[in-house]
C-alpha cells in the first residue's frame, strides 16, 4: 500500500513537472521579441493614395544597439537599406581567355560594381569585372556558370578583398575560405606569381571550395582543412596577408 501510495506521489510530481516545462515553453514562443525599429511599407490603395502600410520586418534591440554604435551617423542610411531590394552580384573569371566577349554578350549582367575590380584591371566600365546582374534569368543555372567563368557572390562581400591590399606575388591565407568567393577574388589578385592557401575546418566546405577554386583554374593556390593553430604545424606558411 505505502509502495503505491508513493508510486502514485512521483507520478503527479512527473505531470506536474511536464506541465510547467510545457508552460514555460508555450510563454517563451509567446513574449514578443524586444525591438528597436520596425520597418513598414506603404500600401498603395486603388485611389493612387498611400495608408499605414504592414510590418515587413523586425531588427532585434540588441542588433541595433551594436550597429548604431559601430555606424554612428551612418546608422539611419543603413536602416533604409532594407526597405531596398536586394540586389545579385557577379563576379567575372579573368583567367578565362574570352572573358570581354562574354562581358559584352551576357544579357543578364547590369551595372559594374566598380570596387571589386582585380588589381590588374583599370577601373573603368569597359574593364570592370564584378557587375550587379539580373537573377531572374538564373545565371547560377547557366552552363558558363558550371564552367568557371563567372562566381555569383553578394556585392558587398566583394569588398573584403577589395580593401585587403593584396597584390600580385603576395603569400596570402584565408583561414576561412568555403565555399569560394573571397578565395577566388583574392587569388585573381595574388596571380601566378603568388601563394594562395585556402583552409576551412569544415571538411565538407572544403570539397566545395576545392570545387570552385579548379573550376577558376588558379595553379599556385593550396587547399586543406585543419583547424587554424594546426598549420604552422604543417607547413611553414609564414602569409603577407
Amino acid at each position: 500500500m505505502i509502495h503505491q501510495q508513493k508510486e502514485e506521489q512521483v507520478g503527479k510530481k512527473r505531470k506536474a513537472g511536464k506541465a510547467d516545462r510545457r508552460g514555460k515553453t508555450q510563454n517563451k514562443r509567446n513574449e514578443p521579441v524586444q525591438t528597436e525599429h520596425v520597418l513598414t511599407e506603404p500600401v498603395q490603395t486603388e485611389s493612387g493614395q498611400a495608408e499605414p502600410g504592414q510590418e515587413v520586418l523586425k531588427l532585434p534591440e540588441a542588433f541595433c544597439a551594436r550597429m548604431r554604435g559601430m555606424l554612428g551617423e551612418e546608422f539611419d542610411a543603413f536602416m533604409q537599406s532594407y526597405r531596398q531590394p536586394r540586389r545579385a552580384g557577379i563576379r567575372i573569371n579573368t583567367l578565362k581567355r574570352e572573358w570581354r566577349t562574354f562581358v559584352q554578350n551576357a544579357a543578364f549582367l547590369q551595372d559594374p560594381i566598380q570596387w571589386a575590380n582585380t588589381e590588374e584591371i583599370a577601373e573603368s566600365t569597359a574593364e570592370c569585372t564584378a557587375y550587379y546582374c539580373d537573377p531572374s534569368q538564373r545565371p547560377g543555372k547557366m552552363v558558363l556558370h558550371e564552367a568557371g567563368a563567372y562566381y555569383m557572390q553578394e556585392p558587398s562581400a566583394m569588398a573584403v578583398a577589395a580593401i585587403s591590399g593584396i597584390t600580385s606575388g603576395q603569400r596570402v591565407l584565408d583561414l576561412c575560405a568555403a565555399p569560394g568567393g573571397k578565395t577566388t577574388q583574392l587569388g585573381l589578385r595574388s596571380g601566378d606569381k603568388g601563394l594562395l592557401v585556402s583552409n576551412d575546418v569544415s571538411a565538407s566546405r572544403a570539397a566545395a571550395l576545392l570545387k570552385n577554386i579548379e573550376l577558376f583554374g588558379f595553379s599556385e593556390m593550396t587547399v586543406v582543412s585543419e583547424e587554424a593553430y594546426r598549420l604552422n604545424e604543417l607547413a611553414d606558411i609564414r602569409p603577407d596577408k
